[in-house]
């Protein structure tokens, strides 16, 4: 994708950093969000996400939305493997 850029000595490296600082924030603000949530001696790195969004929506009264969250999950999960396997072809 670099060769259809304007500019791309310029684009690319910025678009690379712009990119590494995003995805480290949204990282970094949902771990904070899972560390608040769940207390250090019932967290299981086995459990992770899933354990999070069942105490988040236990909190919040909405205990269907787990199901629900675990569905979209997956959905997304595939979503990636998608990108994955068609993204080389270019």
């Amino acid at each position: 994708y670099v060769q259809d850029t304007k500019e791309p000595k310029r684009t690319f490296p910025r678009a690379t950093f712009i990119a590494a600082f995003i995805i480290i924030a949204i990282y970094t603000l949902g771990a904070v969000a899972i560390a608040v949530v769940i207390p250090k001696e019932e967290m299981h790195l086995s459990a992770g996400m899933m354990q999070a969004m069942s105490k988040f929506f236990t909190f919040l009264n909405m205990p269907w939305a787990i199901t629900t969250f675990a569905f979209l999950s997956v959905i997304g999960g595939l979503a990636l493997l998608n990108t994955w396997l068609i993204g080389p072809s270019k």
